[in-house]
């Protein structure tokens, strides 16, 4: 409490006098807390100021089980105070002020603040401190939530009831199929339970009710329509001038941080950052409103993933990070802005879909409640010596990137997409057998993508079996058209297997109007970006159709061993980005556990997939470059970006991908599947090739994402479908889905 803040002092005489009178004065009550009828919403007064100070600062104020508060006359003031075994005291006066005194004041009698000052964390932390006083209101925030999320599980109407089980109180609702949740009585963090058939158990523990918070609060306004309720909406901004100013918690050797006057204005209000000279690198300042530096969830949203922070550096060339976390740290995204000013304030725009790393990225399901500034990151104070820096005005309204100019001066225009690549279904095609294939596999071969609605093809490499193909898809299936790889790659830009291909490539191009656009190549990591440019330049002296290039996001944002892709994009005319959430595991929570085992825990695992597959997109599509004319731009801005290859996995090839042996399965091949194709047909987004038509035996652990098997049996993936033998889609779609338990 003492750091709360500073004040007045009385001689240390007077404040013996002041602890004698306590010393004779008796108590006129006992455990005074009063609660008011909403939860968390409490009466601020001085009892529970007291009690909110036991649980904020134990070490200073250890709690007794029943507290006693008596009136003290001083000086002519009646204070209401409550003691200590530690000596150390705490008292109101009738006008709200709170003093405190003993050992933690060097047994001055000092003003720590107002009330007012501390109501709005005393409010916060209510159900903290008096535990079970937020039973009621959590039960209906978390049962409403379900019963909106899960609703096949959970059908709106019961009401809750209070239930004693083996002796043990419990708020349940018990649905007409037989499912219960309930939330124990009585705790700072109450269990959650479920019963019925959706827990497969008499009573089965889903989690705490902390574990579910950040769901049930980031949907609250779809839950309650037109409300919004649930908790109160992460601040707009701080400005660090507010009545009750949020909290700094500095580390690293920025432990010093503080609220102080600005430099020339005192009467503005900003945090000074004393960056140590033995600072580490990460030194930084959490900064929040709740004790552990949290506050509500920011409002991140698609096209809205910008704040702005208002910095002052004795140097400019400096970074400055920042880093948004959920609660328990487990889920954060990095992004850095560059001081280009010296000795003067500079407002930085930081943008969160464009992270530092390329994983993990932006996540609009998770609830980002703390975050944390680092001045000069990547410098330790042994670099950069002792440094006194300032911020102010840091803006939580998540706000769209500032507009970019597009590419301009490379003397290209950019050709257009062919109109396949909106009207058309696509899938990537490997035609290996293991023997052949002749040309009656390849018809087969396309009869089924034929059959299944595929007319958008893109093939791998140029050669003998490509000729064919186009052949005969030309007379046997007129409307299918293919995106042909030439197979460049190697280690050797110009070898004469690449110079082959690459020939072989524009050959065909000419020769086929069903080949309505190139590939240069596909993940050619051992090859420069500006080898790349040399072929697709080629490439594009050769040919009409519109070039492209395959590769995963690090390629894009030049982070990948090709180097960064600026010399390649001059000349390709759109840009094919891999990505599958399957593989990247260690950008998204695919075992979502918070979520109850079950079929619920499937929905949200494929659901968060959803997220993170349109988060990498729209990761890419922000990705900065520089023109040829030194222009800088966003990728998004001078091309498409089309989504080249992304897939799940039907069965399990690969034990050290840990999904395989919960999800690897047909049925969420399938979901996968349905809501990519909803995304690009509906939802706004990219054309997309899904990988793969059929299974490659000679892959070995990374086969399996075939819609066909080897042998050409459909999978679950093609239900629903005018395929051959294709299976019966289930009455419940996706029933089966395999899930983390």
């Amino acid at each position: 409490m003492a750091a709360c803040g500073g004040g007045a002092e009385i001689a240390t005489s007077k404040a013996q006098g002041f602890v004698d009178r306590m010393a004779e004065a008796q108590p006129t009550a006992t455990d005074t807390r009063k609660k008011a009828l909403a939860a968390g919403a409490i009466v601020v007064n001085a009892a529970t100021a007291f009690d909110w100070a036991e649980y904020t600062y134990p070490e200073l104020f250890p709690k007794v089980p029943a507290p006693q508060n008596f009136t003290l006359p001083y000086l002519g003031v009646y204070y209401t105070v409550r003691g200590y075994a530690n000596g150390n005291y705490l008292g109101v006066t009738p006008g709200n002020e709170v003093y405190g005194l003993g050992p933690f004041t060097n047994d001055q009698l000092t003003l720590l603040g107002s009330l007012s000052q501390f109501a709005g964390q005393i409010q916060a932390d209510a159900c903290s401190v008096y535990p079970g006083s937020c039973d009621a209101a959590r039960a209906k925030e978390l049962f409403d939530w379900a019963e909106y999320k899960y609703p096949k599980l959970f059908a709106k109407g019961p009401q809750d009831v209070d239930v004693v089980i083996d002796g043990v109180g419990y708020i349940e609702r018990a649905y007409p199929n037989g499912n219960a949740l309930r939330l124990l009585k009585g705790s700072a963090d109450p269990l959650v339970n479920g019963v019925g058939p959706f827990a497969g158990t008499d009573m089965l523990a889903l989690g705490k009710w902390s574990d579910f918070a950040g769901l049930v609060h980031a949907a609250a306004c779809q839950v309650y329509p037109g409300s919004c309720g649930g908790p109160p909406p992460a601040p707009t901004a701080f400005s660090f001038d507010e009545p009750v100013p949020p909290r700094l918690i500095g580390f690293g050797g920025a432990e010093s941080s503080k609220l102080t006057g600005e430099p020339g204005n005192a009467a503005n209000r900003v945090v000074r950052v004393d960056r140590a000279a033995d600072a580490l690198f990460y030194a930084g300042t959490v900064v929040g409103t709740a004790a552990d530096g949290t506050m509500a969830p920011i409002a991140f949203a698609p096209g809205r993933t910008a704040l702005t922070l208002r910095v002052w550096s004795p140097d400019a060339g400096i970074q400055v990070l920042l880093k948004v976390e959920n609660a328990d740290g487990t889920k954060t995204v990095e992004t850095l802005a560059t001081v280009t000013t010296a000795a003067g304030w500079q407002t930085l725009n930081f943008d969160f879909a464009e992270p530092r790393e390329a994983l993990p990225v932006l996540d609009f399901r998770v609830p980002y409640v703390r975050l944390v500034v680092f001045i000069n990151f990547g410098k330790t104070g042994a670099e950069a010596g002792a440094r006194t820096y300032y911020f102010d005005d840091l803006s939580f309204t998540p706000v769209a990137a500032p507009p970019v100019q597009g590419r301009v001066g490379d003397g290209i225009a950019r050709r257009a997409m062919p109109a396949s690549f909106s009207t058309g279904k696509a899938v990537s095609y490997g035609y290996v057998r293991p023997s052949g294939p002749t040309d009656a596999d390849l018809l087969q071969d396309l009869a089924l993508m034929d059959a299944a609605g595929f007319n958008l093809v893109r093939t791998y490499i140029a050669d003998a079996v490509t000729q064919r193909l186009f052949t005969l898809a030309a007379s046997a299936f007129p409307s299918m058209r293919f995106q042909l790889g030439t197979g460049i790659g190697g280690n050797v830009c110009d070898s004469t297997d690449n110079l082959r291909r690459r020939d072989t490539a524009i050959a065909q191009a000419r020769a086929h109007a069903n080949v309505v656009a190139i590939s240069v190549a596909n993940e050619a990591w051992e090859l420069s970006a500006t080898c790349l440019a040399g072929h697709a330049a080629v490439l594009r002296s050769q040919i009409t159709q519109p070039i492209t290039y395959n590769d995963i996001g690090l390629f894009w944002v030049g982070r990948w061993t090709n180097g960064v892709p600026d010399p390649l994009l001059p000349v390709i005319d759109f840009a094919s980005l891999h990505t599958y959430p399957f593989l990247e595991i260690g950008g998204w929570d695919w075992r979502q556990t918070a979520v109850p085992a079950g079929p619920a825990r499937a929905a949200a695992m494929m659901e968060a997939a959803m997220v993170y597959l349109k988060a990498t997109h729209a990761w890419i599509a922000r990705s900065a470059f520089r023109t040829s004319t030194g222009t800088t731009a966003y990728l998004a801005a001078s091309m498409p970006i089309v989504i080249g290859e992304t897939g799940w996995k039907a069965r399990e090839t690969n034990p050290a991908n840990a999904i395989e042996a919960h999800a690897a399965r047909q049925v969420n091949q399938k979901w996968f599947g349905d809501l990519v194709r909803e995304w690009e047909t509906t939802g706004g987004g990219p054309k997309v090739f899904y990988f793969v038509a059929f299974d490659e035996t000679w892959k070995g652990t990374d086969d399996g994402w075939g819609l066909w098997d080897d042998s050409r049996r459909p999978r679950y993936g093609l239900c629903g479908l005018p395929v051959p033998a294709a299976p019966d889609c289930n009455a419940d779609l996706y029933l089966g889905a395999g899930f983390f338990n």
